[in-house]
């Protein structure tokens, strides 16, 4: 045996401000599930999975059209695109919603209050791990702040598992980081 010890170093991670706005964003999607019930949650869930789809396989040409007609960066015109085209895709549904969904006089029983909740937790996980990969790109938050958040890797990476999932069967489906990392090949400027 020898004298010497050999110290093992742990890291131990604590919540960071990181953490907080993840469950902030997570709870307020759980809320907004609370409030809708289960049928509108799911509705809202399959538009925001064809919002993700949509938004992600047009993301380099109207990235272009953004660079060209107003002179954003790459990393901007990456980011503006991705997200107004998901937003409008997610208004577009909700006014159809509106014009042909349920009544808003109707009244919503607790049992679709709480399955609500639950999907909102998943589209809340979802939505989440969306914004920190955007983020990511502007490498937001720094990697010290990622490595000691208790939540930044595991939600971080829901998004891209989700899109993978729901687009295999394209054709010319790639993984979401690498179609990101392709689109933003394609947008940068020579």
């Amino acid at each position: 045996m020898s004298s010497g010890t050999c110290k093992k170093i742990i890291r131990v991670k604590t919540v960071n401000i990181t953490d907080i706005l993840i469950l902030g964003g997570i709870l307020f999607y759980i809320g907004l599930g609370i409030r809708d019930g289960f049928f509108r949650k799911l509705y809202g869930i399959i538009v925001f999975l064809v919002a993700l789809i949509v938004s992600t396989k047009l993301l380099a040409p109207y990235s272009i059209i953004l660079i060209d007609s107003f002179g954003f960066t790459e990393e901007t015109a990456i980011i503006l695109a991705f997200f107004s085209m998901f937003i409008a895709v997610i208004i577009v549904a909700s006014l159809l919603y509106k014009w042909f969904g349920q009544s808003a006089s109707e009244s919503i029983h607790i049992w679709s209050r709480v399955l609500g909740g639950i999907l909102g937790l998943a589209q809340g996980l979802v939505a989440v791990s969306l914004i920190l990969v955007m983020l990511s790109l502007f490498s937001i938050p720094e990697d010290e702040t990622k490595e000691e958040s208790l939540f930044y890797n595991d939600i971080y990476q829901i998004a891209p598992d989700i899109f993978d999932y729901t687009t295999r069967w394209l054709p010319s489906s790639h993984r979401f980081l690498d179609e990101i990392k392709e689109i933003i090949g394609q947008v940068k400027i020579p």
